[in-house]
């Protein structure tokens, strides 16, 4: 007997996609931190910040989401 296929896919190169959020993150918020503070960007604070942005999106983006939680959670943000 042949097994149906999942419906869901997995995510491509997840690892990948997180390293990108958390240096977009990381990058944004040094440019905020300059343009506000007008001195030089702390760097080890700075990559400590991205470390923590990948391992926080590395665990997010390796859990399944249903829709309906994906749809209740953007109403709540949006509500707020």
């Amino acid at each position: 007997m042949i097994r149906p296929r999942p419906t869901t896919h997995h995510a491509p190169w997840p690892a990948l996609r997180t390293a990108l959020f958390a240096s977009g993150g990381t990058i944004l918020g040094g440019v905020a931190h300059h343009l506000v503070a007008e001195g030089p960007l702390p760097w080890r604070q700075s990559a400590t910040a991205s470390a923590v942005l990948f391992g926080v999106g590395l665990a997010g983006v390796r859990r399944p989401r249903s829709l309906a939680s994906v749809v209740a959670t953007h109403r709540r943000l949006a509500r707020d």
